[in-house]
């Protein structure tokens, strides 16, 4: 993802409401986010605001978009592009869930989701983008069975409904890993 920036090195208003968007959401809620307190926040008129996102639900689906789009860049940062890049992709997934703690901010987003199931378009069509990809490796059950124990192991997490303590949740993460395959798969779908 490319962020824009003017000629004087400053970001631009779209992305500073992002952020703001981003830290107030943190703070307070996301349903308790308003336009303007998010307008106040990156210092732009409500105006300003609007031209970018008309309504709350355009800023919402807004943060979402770039929070995937963030994901996929880092993770195609980290493993560069490759004839198994799904595998390295999925490693790199697993050891971001291992090393951050995004629960607060990602049960803000279930609830406002829950509410608004449209806003689930841009996180399903990431995980299709995924699912393609690991289709074109020799193994994509392979590749599938460590991606789906990792977003259920999240999933579960983001409910508060899991039972593991966290040694049991390091413990399981190196499980996870174990499942990833370790062969490196060739474009062509035949295994090298």
């Amino acid at each position: 993802m490319t962020i824009d920036i003017d000629k004087r090195g400053r970001k631009n208003n779209r992305e500073v409401i992002l952020d703001a968007a981003t830290e107030l959401a943190a703070e307070i809620g996301i349903k308790t986010l308003t336009l303007q307190s998010v307008a106040d926040r990156a210092g732009v008129s409500k105006g300003g605001l609007l031209y970018h996102f008309p309504s709350k639900m355009s800023l919402l689906k807004g943060l979402i978009v770039r929070y995937v789009d963030q994901v996929k860049t880092q993770s195609l940062a980290e493993v560069g592009t490759s004839a198994d890049t799904m595998r390295q992709l999925l490693r790199s997934r697993i050891e971001h869930e291992r090393e951050h703690d995004n629960r607060e901010a990602a049960c803000g987003m279930l609830a406002v989701i829950a509410e608004e199931p449209e806003l689930l378009e841009p996180i399903r069509d990431h995980h299709n983008w995924l699912w393609q990809q690991s289709k074109q490796s020799s193994e994509p059950f392979a590749l599938l069975l460590p991606w789906l124990a990792i977003e259920g192991l999240m999933f579960l997490e983001l409910l508060g409904a899991s039972p593991l303590s966290e040694t049991e949740r390091e413990a399981t993460i190196d499980r996870i890993l174990h499942l990833v395959p370790s062969g490196v798969f060739a474009a062509d779908g035949v295994a090298e």
